[in-house]
Formats: C-alpha cells, structure tokens, sequence
C-alpha cells in the first residue's frame, strides 16, 4: 500500500511518500515552502536519486502538491497518481468525526470553519480537495492515526 502523509502549513506544504508494504519505506520527501509569496522554494528526494531544490512561485497549496506530484510522477517514484491507495492529513473538520472518508460534505463543513481555524486550514482544504480530485481518492483524506491503525501499527510516522 502506497500511503502519502502530508504536513499543510499556512504557507509550507511538507510529505513523505511510504510503501507500507516494504516495512514502511520512504519511497521519497519533499517540501515546499513560502507557497503564495514571490520566490517559494522546493525539495523533492525520491529514494536512491539525488535531491532536487529549485525556485518558483507556488500561488497556493494546489500548486505546490501539483509540483511534486509531477517530479515524483517524472523520477519514477510514482507511476501513476493513481498508486496512491491512502493520504494522511490532520485537520479541522467541524465535527465530532475522528476520521472521515473525503467526500463533497466533509469539504464543505472543512471550508465553512477556515475561518476559524488556524490559518493553514484553508490550505489544507484545497489540499485535500486537489487530491481528492485530481487523484479520485474515495479514502483520499484519512487521517494518518487512522490508516496506521488499520495496518495494526502501534505507532505513528514522523514527517
């Protein structure tokens, strides 16, 4: 099982890609990092590869997962958006949900309490919804905590 944890900052966008199958092997990391500001930087380290920075402008998360999905699709540490099985994301839901499926409702109760929530809520919202869609993940917005409990691991992964 291939499993995406991503990390959504007010302004940073930070993940580790792992093979659960393999003893939960780090297939590659990356970040980004002043995403809607000017210059944003990037790091992409697919396993076995040399590590990749560069300079751009990221005018949101959206852009920023899209960067890296792009480097992981071209270096081979993906072959499809669609090895994806899970992505882990903490965020604020609006309820009393400990995990939940992403679905069209859990995208709408997440937008209508950005507002109230720490500022990298509304890029975590886009976040999740750029995955959801862009990959058609009906598991696409498992909490991490979540995903490893239903591998039977007693521990979680550190990014």
């Amino acid at each position: 099982m291939i499993v995406l944890v991503a990390n959504l900052g007010s302004t940073s966008f930070k993940y580790k890609l792992f093979d659960m199958a393999a003893g939960e092997k780090v297939l590659a990391q990356g970040t980004a990092d002043r995403i809607g500001q000017a210059c944003g930087t990037w790091t992409c380290s697919p396993a076995g590869r040399e590590k990749m920075t560069g300079t751009v402008h990221l005018a949101d998360h959206g852009a920023a997962i899209e960067l890296h999905l792009q480097k992981l699709l071209a270096t081979g540490a993906l072959r499809s958006i669609h090895d994806v099985q899970a992505v882990g994301f903490k965020a604020v839901h609006g309820g009393s949900l400990d995990v939940a499926r992403v679905d069209e409702k859990v995208l709408a109760v997440m937008q209508q309490f950005a507002d109230v929530a720490p500022a990298q809520i509304r890029g975590g919202v886009l976040g999740v919804y750029r995955l959801w869609r862009d990959g058609g993940y009906a598991i696409g917005g498992l909490l991490l905590g979540a995903t490893i409990g239903s591998l039977g691991m007693v521990r979680s992964i550190d990014l």
